[in-house]
Protein backbone atom coordinates (compact mmCIF):
# COMPACT_ATOMS: atom_id res chain seq x y z
CA UNK A 1 0.00 0.00 0.00
CA UNK A 2 0.89 3.65 0.35
CA UNK A 3 2.96 3.05 3.49
CA UNK A 4 5.18 0.54 1.69
CA UNK A 5 5.66 2.89 -1.25
CA UNK A 6 6.42 5.85 1.04
CA UNK A 7 8.90 3.68 2.98
CA UNK A 8 10.61 2.57 -0.24
CA UNK A 9 10.95 6.17 -1.41
CA UNK A 10 12.35 7.23 1.97
CA UNK A 11 14.81 4.32 1.97
CA UNK A 12 15.95 5.18 -1.58
CA UNK A 13 17.46 8.37 -0.17
CA UNK A 14 19.44 6.22 2.24
CA UNK A 15 21.15 4.01 -0.34
CA UNK A 16 24.85 3.39 0.07
CA UNK A 17 26.91 5.64 -2.21
CA UNK A 18 24.27 8.37 -2.23
CA UNK A 19 25.75 11.84 -1.63
CA UNK A 20 23.80 14.54 0.21
CA UNK A 21 24.31 17.75 2.12
CA UNK A 22 23.47 16.99 5.72
CA UNK A 23 24.01 19.55 8.44
CA UNK A 24 25.77 21.79 5.90
CA UNK A 25 28.33 19.07 5.10
CA UNK A 26 28.59 16.96 1.95
CA UNK A 27 28.41 13.34 3.08
CA UNK A 28 28.54 10.09 1.18
CA UNK A 29 26.26 7.44 2.55
CA UNK A 30 27.71 4.03 3.31
CA UNK A 31 26.43 0.75 4.63
CA UNK A 32 27.41 0.26 8.26
CA UNK A 33 25.40 -2.80 9.33
CA UNK A 34 24.96 -5.47 6.68
CA UNK A 35 22.68 -7.68 8.81
CA UNK A 36 20.11 -4.93 9.34
CA UNK A 37 20.91 -2.79 6.26
CA UNK A 38 21.70 0.32 8.34
CA UNK A 39 23.50 3.21 6.65
CA UNK A 40 25.42 6.24 7.88
CA UNK A 41 22.38 8.41 7.07
CA UNK A 42 20.16 6.15 9.22
CA UNK A 43 22.53 6.69 12.16
CA UNK A 44 22.65 10.44 11.41
CA UNK A 45 18.85 10.59 11.46
CA UNK A 46 18.71 8.73 14.78
CA UNK A 47 21.28 11.11 16.33
CA UNK A 48 19.91 14.40 15.00
CA UNK A 49 19.06 15.79 18.47
CA UNK A 50 22.25 14.76 20.30
CA UNK A 51 24.75 17.48 21.07
CA UNK A 52 26.94 15.97 23.80
CA UNK A 53 28.65 12.63 24.35
CA UNK A 54 26.49 11.68 27.37
CA UNK A 55 23.48 12.18 25.11
CA UNK A 56 25.12 9.91 22.54
CA UNK A 57 25.76 7.19 25.10
CA UNK A 58 22.12 7.28 26.09
CA UNK A 59 21.03 7.55 22.48
CA UNK A 60 23.13 4.57 21.29
CA UNK A 61 20.51 2.34 22.87
CA UNK A 62 17.83 4.34 21.06
CA UNK A 63 19.78 4.08 17.78
CA UNK A 64 19.78 0.31 18.25
CA UNK A 65 16.02 0.34 18.91
CA UNK A 66 15.35 2.47 15.83
CA UNK A 67 17.79 0.89 13.35
CA UNK A 68 18.42 -2.54 14.96
CA UNK A 69 22.13 -2.00 14.27
CA UNK A 70 24.57 -4.17 16.21
CA UNK A 71 21.80 -6.58 17.18
CA UNK A 72 22.56 -9.25 14.56
CA UNK A 73 26.07 -10.67 14.37
CA UNK A 74 27.61 -7.73 16.30
CA UNK A 75 30.28 -7.20 13.64
CA UNK A 76 29.23 -3.60 13.07
CA UNK A 77 29.47 -2.45 16.69
CA UNK A 78 32.77 -0.60 16.21
CA UNK A 79 31.59 0.82 12.86
CA UNK A 80 28.49 2.22 14.57
CA UNK A 81 30.59 3.84 17.28
CA UNK A 82 32.95 5.27 14.65
CA UNK A 83 29.99 6.65 12.70
CA UNK A 84 28.54 8.26 15.84
CA UNK A 85 31.93 9.85 16.60
CA UNK A 86 32.26 11.09 13.01
CA UNK A 87 28.76 12.58 13.04
CA UNK A 88 29.23 14.24 16.42
CA UNK A 89 32.47 15.94 15.29
CA UNK A 90 31.26 17.48 12.04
Amino acid sequence: GRGAIRGAITRAGHLSGCVAVRGGVHMENRLICKCKNVTLFDVDDALHNCKTFPEVEKTFIEVQKITHCSTGCGGCHDKILDAISELMHR
